[in-house]
């Protein structure tokens, strides 16, 4: 990615105090060209200043989403586990090795939802009204529309043109 110089302040309300940001990544993939069996992945990142009432609006909306992937995970787990229950397919018996692999794969099952609700979440109401990079195009685009128009001024002699690649 072509270093852009971003306008110093906040990218969310226009502060001018800038003393914290927000990590926007993209990425490509590519298969390498003397071998298809191998994928490249490229991954491209860019620090977005916040002021710090912003960046603890962020951090706790982003509090919220795991709250909320928990909750699905528990329900998910919960009602697994009543399917489970209601069968007779499953005898774990009373030893220590059962209870422990049961509750291990409980913990797991309540796992995999949280993170990808989390993720998910998070992906589409804060990172995405924020920031977002296409690295085939080279192009930095904002939410908010002030900021994009003082990014768009201060990179205007910039040369963002890309290869297939991205660079």
């Amino acid at each position: 990615m072509i270093q852009s110089r971003l306008p110093e302040c906040c990218a969310r309300c226009l502060e001018r105090e800038t003393t914290k940001s927000w990590r926007i990544s993209s990425q490509t993939r590519d298969r390498f060209k003397d071998d298809n069996r191998v994928e490249l992945l490229t991954t491209y990142w860019i620090d977005v200043p916040l002021c710090a009432s912003c960046h603890r609006k962020l951090r706790a909306i982003s509090c919220l989403f795991w709250v909320a992937g928990l909750m699905g995970g528990l329900v998910a787990c919960g009602l697994l586990v009543q399917y489970v229950s209601a069968s007779d397919h499953l005898n774990l018996g009373d030893d220590t090795l059962s209870i422990c692999l049961s509750l291990g794969m409980l913990l797991l099952l309540v796992a995999i939802p949280a993170c990808s609700i989390a993720w998910v979440l998070n992906l589409v109401f804060v990172e995405s009204p924020l920031a977002n990079y296409n690295p085939l195009t080279g192009r930095l685009s904002f939410g908010n529309k002030d900021y994009q128009e003082l990014y768009d001024q201060a990179n205007q002699f910039l040369n963002t043109s890309r290869s297939r690649l991205g660079i």
